[in-house]
């Protein structure tokens, strides 16, 4: 997951559209469902108050510093989900979810794994390293690292790839030796690649009730054709990534970015991603429903926020969405 800064502004783009196409926001209708009956606001206008009786979601200030009381997140089956203060009574007005890909939908941290284990052991180069683990989590580092220039406008997304090869390798490699080197870890990584086993339940047992859309702080090059290899692509009809967007969560920019392109406001919207500050708190503050996935990877020690639900399998979603289905889960956070 990307650090939470903005890149320099570039061309926004959707996958429904050609780049040249005059409004390259806007996700082509999918029949048979009929048009929505509102349309969401413009970009880095704030959200429309929730409907007469709902709810507008707020956030307390989070301290950094553990002084005061320490921040929680909302259960779906927290007493204070009561029709007074928001829960049950806002899911009703949901209309769609929005998704985010890497370690929501597809697990990228086993595959970024499995694929550098193999490609290290086909290049010769974990001898450089005491174990295995201790190459792997130098790769991470690194990423995570150059991932943050990226997301803060400081490099291209092909730049911050080429730059974690050369400081991983600690080479001065050319871009043409950066992006071989790099193709061929790819090819390991894409060998691995697989959805969560709780992904296609979901999206099937919600396919009737709501709308789905992507929001990624990836580039559209990466997760347009990763959902096709998956076999999902069809099931979104809005693809939106910050690298063409030029906005990255948790931006409340990149989050009503989303919705305009689905034509729904933010508080007719869920927000579904892993990483509880860029995903959970950023849908929070942006106006949407947000619904952190915990799925206890690398952020489950992290102090949760304020304001997202937070749930450990997509099979309780459903439920906290209120949708009338046989799939569901009651919530594991008791």
């Amino acid at each position: 997951m990307p650090a939470p800064s903005s890149p320099a502004p570039r061309a926004p783009c959707s996958p429904r559209r050609s780049a040249g196409s005059a409004r390259p926001w806007t996700a082509a209708p999918r029949p048979p469902r009929a048009p929505p009956a509102s349309t969401g606001p413009s970009i880095g206008s704030p959200p429309p108050p929730a409907p007469s009786g709902g709810y507008t979601w707020r956030l307390t200030a989070h301290s950094r510093d553990g002084q005061g009381a320490g921040p929680r997140a909302l259960r779906h089956d927290d007493p204070g989900l009561s029709a007074g203060r928001g829960g049950y009574g806002r899911t009703m007005s949901i209309q769609a979810v929005v998704w985010d890909v890497d370690d929501t939908l597809f697990d990228y941290t086993t595959a970024d794994r499995l694929g550098m284990r193999a490609h290290l052991t086909t290049e010769g180069l974990l001898d450089d390293y005491d174990t295995v683990e201790q190459a792997l989590a130098r790769w991470r580092e690194i990423t995570d690292l150059q991932w943050a220039r990226f997301a803060a406008g400081e490099a291209t997304f092909e730049a911050q790839r080429r730059d974690r090869v050369r400081v991983f390798l600690g080479q001065e490699l050319t871009d043409d030796e950066a992006d071989a080197w790099f193709r061929r870890y790819r090819a390991h990584y894409e060998e691995v690649w697989t959805l969560f086993p709780d992904v296609l339940p979901v999206l099937d047992a919600l396919a009737a009730s709501h709308r789905h859309a992507v929001l990624s702080n990836s580039s559209l090059h990466v997760q347009d054709r990763k959902l096709r290899v998956l076999g999902v692509h069809d099931r979104f009809e809005a693809i939106l990534c910050a690298a063409e967007l030029g906005v990255s969560k948790p931006e409340a920019r990149a989050f009503h970015a989303v919705c305009e392109a689905i034509g729904l406001a933010p508080h007719q919207v869920a927000y579904v991603g892993d990483h509880p500050e860029i995903d959970g708190r950023g849908a929070a503050d942006a106006g949407l429903l947000s619904v952190w996935i915990d799925r206890g990877g690398a952020h489950a020690t992290i102090e949760p926020p304020i304001g997202p639900h937070r749930i450990a399998s997509l099979a309780e979603l459903p439920s906290l969405l209120g949708t009338d289905s046989r799939f569901g889960a009651p919530s594991t956070f008791r």
